[in-house]
């Protein structure tokens, strides 16, 4: 089947077995992949066939403010750019550059957010964990470099898939064991537990994080037992521009958490308080 900026949209849409980081990136390829394919001759044709390829992706997975944010930086550099005074082949190397940047931005955030989570896990600790994320899974990888830990994870089951197993999958890999528990089970768990970290999908200036069922479940029970809950996430996943913000229903499978349950955001940048957020997300919009 020849490729497609649609069939891609239907792929992103559509996939349920990635992270949003990854995810992300791919809908940047898919927007890089518009860039290439672009036949038009005239600067502001050419812009606003851009802007219309964003806006698909950003709501194909409203509920993954990276998705929109990683192509917005797209757009908003090229519309700073004046444009209007460039050539379609001045503005195409211009995106693919930016883009490639940015891509590699995108997965050194993963990185350094994983590394800088390390500073909250403890030789020894028994870590729950809920979904799918790849920085979590980079996080224990590095840790166990270090020292012991055990890993206990959710199900999670949605769809038909169990992203608890794909955790326990992909961390098999690197010589970590995971047991892996009925969602409704957590709280026979819970008093051996160290802490709970999880990873994000959006982070919002409103005061709630979105991540795969049942996240919400875990948060509460590690609140009513005193435990700490840390999430790990890039800022990419910062709702900055109020992408996420409007779409109140959420796709299913997908919780909303609030952060009065959680300890600490965890980023590249470093370890951000609940009640820090708004200035946090004040200065990433300045930067």
């Amino acid at each position: 089947m020849k490729e497609t900026i649609e069939n891609r949209l239907g792929e992103l849409k559509n996939d349920r077995e990635h992270g949003a980081g990854w995810l992300s990136r791919y809908a940047l390829n898919t927007l890089l992949f518009a860039v290439e394919h672009s036949s038009l001759t005239n600067s502001t044709d050419f812009m606003n066939e851009l802007r219309g390829v964003f806006f698909k992706l950003a709501e194909s997975r409203p509920g993954m403010v990276s998705i929109a944010n990683i192509n917005f930086n797209i757009i908003d550099y090229l519309s700073k750019s004046s444009y209007k005074d460039k050539t379609v082949k001045e503005l195409k190397s211009m995106a693919k550059a930016h883009g490639n940047e940015l891509l590699k931005q995108s997965e050194n955030a993963t990185e350094k957010a994983a590394q800088n989570i390390i500073a909250e896990i403890n030789s020894g600790d028994v870590i729950i964990t809920s979904s799918y994320s790849s920085s979590f899974c980079k996080s224990i990888k590095l840790f166990k470099e270090r020292g012991a830990l055990s890993v206990i994870a959710l199900k999670s089951v949605n769809g038909g898939i169990s992203y608890g197993e794909l955790t326990a999958e992909e961390l098999k890999k690197y010589g970590v064991y995971t047991e892996l528990i009925d969602d409704d089970d957590v709280s026979d768990k819970i008093s051996g537990i160290s802490k709970a970290i999880t990873g994000a999908d959006t982070v919002s200036p409103d005061g709630h994080f979105v991540n795969g069922t049942p996240t919400l479940k875990l948060a509460e029970a590690m609140a009513e037992n005193n435990k700490p809950f840390f999430v790990v996430c890039e800022t990419f996943k910062f709702d900055t521009y109020g992408f996420a913000t409007k779409n109140v229903e959420l796709e299913p499978g997908f919780d909303r958490i609030p952060l009065k349950l959680v300890n600490g955001i965890v980023t590249e940048l470093g370890l951000v308080k609940p009640d820090q957020l708004p200035i946090y997300m004040e200065l990433l919009k300045s930067a």
